[in-house]
């Protein structure tokens, strides 16, 4: 919890910068400053901050947003046509490579009246 919490100052700190290398490596030195999983962050630096990077990358995001509407559509279609909601997680399951407990948390979400959503 302690580095989700630093992630989330350093970003805050530096959103004027667009760049998500230096909030990342910021946090990885304040997590080790304030000892947060030091040992692993000393051992395993690089191979952070390239998951963080690739995690938090445009491409990565886009991709991520557009598989993300496209099961949320394809929810919504079984749903008017009355398919029923065991029979849509099974289809997550073996059409998108889903955990059982994930598929359930695609069919139980419920976007708040904040949420934007392209459709």
């Amino acid at each position: 919890m302690g580095y989700c919490r630093v992630y989330d100052e350093q970003r805050a700190a530096l959103k004027n910068d667009p760049s998500p290398e230096k909030w990342i490596a910021a946090t990885i030195e304040e997590c080790i400053k304030q000892g947060f999983l030091v040992q692993y962050l000393t051992e395993h630096r690089t191979e952070v901050e390239k998951v963080m990077l690739e995690m938090y990358s445009p491409k990565y995001v886009d991709d991520a947003e557009r598989k993300t509407e496209t099961i949320m559509k394809e929810i919504g279609f079984a749903r008017r046509c009355g398919v029923p909601d065991e029979q849509i997680k099974q289809e997550l399951i073996r059409e998108h490579n889903m955990t059982t407990t994930y598929a359930q948390r695609c069919l139980d979400y419920k976007p708040s009246a904040n949420t934007v959503m392209a459709l």
